[in-house]
């Protein structure tokens, strides 16, 4: 389409080619590095971290997952182990069933989407674990994962806005032949129980 003139507009996912006008994200790494920075600190840098993956074919999992273990790594007394879930909270909750009947404890979670974080959640509250004991961090920041921050089951979550506006947006400017920039970045931020209520949800 793109060398037929046609405006493409690429979102969230990126491809192998340059062939498209515009591109609109949100920084993956730094989804990452916010999550493992987090982490670290309520772990006062110290203990055992699952790291729950999305798609491993994805590079969304691939940027996530890059910017959360350069930033764990620096922190020499937290251990990680991974698992992947696929963003699916089924995924995750048969994986975190096969971790808990192995006996392996961890202290805290970081899951790629809210979506394996209740997974792991839900898994937890089954076998009689407080949801609360265990650091769980995911992303998106999703209702669901709004009201289990308010009620203290969830520990944080990382924004990651949605790019259905930015996109119109996008979209009617090149309409009325307004110049775009090719890599466009929506911003994202650390949701707690701190700021839980003055944050909206992406659905």
């Amino acid at each position: 389409a793109y060398t037929k003139n046609i405006k493409v507009i690429i979102l969230d996912r990126g491809v192998t080619t340059d062939k498209y006008t515009t591109f609109i994200n949100s920084d993956n790494i730094e989804i990452g590095t916010i999550g493992a920075k987090y982490v670290a600190k309520k772990l006062n840098n110290k203990g055992l971290v699952l790291l729950f993956e999305g798609l491993q074919s994805a590079d969304v999992t691939k940027l996530r997952t890059k910017g959360f273990m350069d930033e764990i790594s620096q922190h020499k007394n937290i251990k990680v182990i991974k698992r992947t879930g696929n963003y699916l909270r089924r995924d995750a909750i048969i994986e975190m069933e096969k971790l808990i009947q192995s006996g392996i404890k961890v202290d805290a979670v970081f899951g790629e989407s809210d979506s394996m974080i209740s997974g792991v959640r839900s898994v937890l509250i089954k076998h009689n674990i407080d949801p609360s004991s265990i650091i769980t961090v995911g992303c998106d920041y999703t209702s669901e994962a709004q009201e289990a921050i308010r009620k203290g089951e969830q520990t944080g979550s990382v924004l990651f806005p949605l790019g259905a506006t930015q996109s119109v947006q996008t979209a009617v400017k090149l309409f009325n032949n307004e110049v775009v920039s090719k890599h466009i970045v929506i911003p994202v931020k650390l949701v707690t129980k701190e700021n839980v209520e003055m944050v909206k949800p992406i659905f």
